[in-house]
C-alpha cells in the first residue's frame, strides 16, 4: 500500500501501512472513498494531514486488537454502528474499541461482553480482580455545533471582505464571558471594519467583545506578504448552562444500568464508568461536575475513569501529538473497603499507539489584550486563519509552525526576477480530532 499522507514520525510506517489495511478491510474500500455524506470516518480517510493519521492509525490499533476470531460478532456490530448516519452511534462505537484496546495485554486480560449487553462494555481481569466497564463518550452540544457553524460562516465572510478591500494582517478576537451561540455575522462584520477604518482596537457587537491586533512575522528574512492576505480569528465563549447538566445526565443512566445488570462490587470485583470527554471539557471541569453525583444508584459504582483526547503541542520542538488525558474519580458511597483497597492497587496500565498517556492537563489559553493568559477551560473556543508570508532577504529558510486551524504559506522568488512561487504545507481543517 502506498501512503500518500502526512505520517507523524513517531509512527512506524509499516504498522501505519498494517493499521490502514485493518480499516479498510473492515469496513471496505469503496464505503471509504464514497464521500456521500458528511461522515466522519469517511472525512478521515480523505484528508491527508498529521492529524487524521493519527486518528487512522488507532483507531485501525484497536480494530487489529479486537479482530480476533471470539470477536466476530462484536466487529459485525462494530461495523454497523460505524456506518450509520447517527453521530452517537459512530463516536461510541469508536471510543469503546479504541477504549478496549487501551488496556495494555501485558498486565491485563480484556474480554469484549456481547453487543447490545446491559450493564457493561468489557471486561478487565488482572490480579484477581475483574472490572465491569462501562464506555461512554460526551459528544459536543447542539450548541456547540450552532456555534462552531456560526463561526465558520463568519470565518468566510471576513476571509472575503478582506480579500475585497485588500485589507492583511488583521487578528480578530471575538470573546463573551456569558454564553452567545446566536448572533448576527452582518452585524459583527460592519463593526469590525468600523474599528478597522477608525484604528480602534477594542469594541463590542451581539454580546462580545472584539479586539482587534496586529499579525507579524517573526521569522528572519521574511515579512507578511503584501499580495495576499493574511488574518486570524478566534472566538471564546462561555459554556451554555445545560452542558453540566448533559453531562450528569449520560452519568446518571449509566449509573442506573449498571446497577440494574452488573455483579455488586466486592474486593475481587469492581463497577467503572469509563466517560470520554470532548476537546473543550477539561478534566477539571468534569471532575468538579462529579462532585455530590455519586448518590442513589451511583452506590454501585465503584471509580469513574475520565478521558480526554486532544492535540497537543509542544511549543519547544514544534511537534504535535496524541495526549490521552485520563483522571481516575474514585465513588464517596461506594464500599469503604473496596475503595481504600483500589486507590492502594496500581491498577491499570493504559497505552496509546502514538503520543502519550498522561494524569496532567494541557490548557487551552488566549492571550488577552493586556498580555494576560484567559484560561479557557469552560468555553467553546475555535480558531482560523491564514497566514501568507513573503521572501524578502537573505537565506531562504522559513520554519512552519504548527498553529492550530491557520493555513500558512510562503511566497519566494529564488532566481530574484519577480516571479514568486508559493510554498505551503498540508493543514488540518481544525485543531481537533474527530473521532478520538
Amino acid at each position: 500500500m502506498r501512503v500518500n499522507r502526512q505520517v507523524p514520525e513517531s509512527i512506524n510506517l509499516d504498522e501505519f501501512k498494517s493499521s490502514l489495511n485493518a480499516i479498510e478491510n473492515t469496513l471496505g474500500k469503496k464505503w471509504l472513498e464514497n464521500n456521500k455524506g458528511n461522515h466522519p470516518v469517511k472525512r478521515l480517510w480523505s484528508r491527508k494531514d498529521y492529524l487524521a493519521s493519527i486518528e487512522l492509525f488507532v483507531l485501525g490499533k484497536a480494530i487489529e486488537r479486537i479482530n480476533t476470531i471470539e470477536n466476530q460478532i462484536w466487529i459485525k456490530d462494530f461495523k454497523r454502528q460505524i456506518k450509520s448516519q447517527k453521530d452517537s452511534n459512530i463516536q461510541g462505537a469508536a471510543y469503546e474499541a479504541i477504549s478496549y484496546s487501551m488496556y495494555s495485554p501485558e498486565k491485563h486480560s480484556v474480554a469484549l461482553s456481547e453487543p447490545n449487553q446491559p450493564g457493561y462494555d468489557f471486561k478487565v481481569t488482572f490480579d484477581g480482580l475483574d472490572v465491569h466497564v462501562s464506555c461512554k463518550k460526551l459528544q459536543a452540544s447542539d450548541k456547540e455545533k450552532q456555534l462552531k457553524k456560526l463561526f465558520l460562516d463568519l470565518n468566510d465572510k471576513l476571509e472575503k471582505e478582506f480579500e475585497a478591500r485588500k485589507i492583511t494582517g488583521v487578528h480578530v478576537f471575538l470573546y463573551s464571558e456569558v454564553c452567545v451561540v446566536s448572533f448576527d455575522i452582518e452585524t459583527i462584520t460592519n463593526e469590525i471594519f468600523e474599528m478597522i477604518k477608525a484604528s480602534r482596537p477594542l469594541g463590542s457587537s451581539c454580546g462580545y467583545n472584539i479586539i482587534l491586533k496586529s499579525l507579524s512575522c517573526d521569522q528572519t528574512g521574511f515579512d507578511l506578504s503584501n499580495n495576499k492576505i493574511s488574518y486570524q480569528l478566534n472566538l471564546a465563549c462561555k459554556f451554555a448552562n445545560d452542558e453540566q447538566t448533559r453531562f450528569e445526565n449520560l452519568f446518571r443512566n449509566a449509573t442506573k444500568n449498571i446497577k440494574k445488570h452488573s455483579p455488586k462490587q466486592s474486593l475481587n470485583h469492581f463497577n467503572a464508568i469509563m466517560i470520554g470527554l470532548p476537546s473543550n471539557v477539561s478534566i477539571h471541569t468534569a471532575k468538579s461536575w462529579l462532585e455530590n453525583r455519586f448518590v442513589g444508584n451511583a452506590s454501585e459504582i465503584t471509580f469513574v475513569l475520565l478521558t480526554r483526547c486532544i492535540p497537543a503541542t509542544n511549543i519547544k520542538n514544534n511537534t504535535t501529538i496524541n495526549s490521552v488525558e485520563v483522571a481516575i474519580v474514585f465513588n464517596p458511597i461506594a464500599n469503604a473497603a473496596v475503595v481504600e483497597f483500589g486507590k492502594n492497587k496500581n491498577m491499570f496500565l493504559l497505552t496509546t499507539p502514538v503520543g502519550v498517556v498522561s494524569c496532567n492537563e494541557s490548557k487551552n489559553v488566549v492571550m488577552s489584550e493586556t498580555g494576560e493568559q484567559l484560561d479557557l477551560s469552560e468555553f467553546y473556543a475555535f480558531q482560523k486563519g491564514r497566514f501568507c508570508y513573503q521572501h524578502i532577504n537573505g537565506p531562504i529558510e522559513f520554519n512552519f509552525n504548527s498553529i492550530p486551524g491557520i493555513e500558512q504559506e510562503v511566497l519566494v522568488d529564488p532566481e530574484r526576477k519577480g516571479k514568486y512561487m508559493a510554498i505551503s504545507h498540508i493543514t488540518p481543517t481544525e485543531h481537533a480530532f474527530e473521532l478520538l
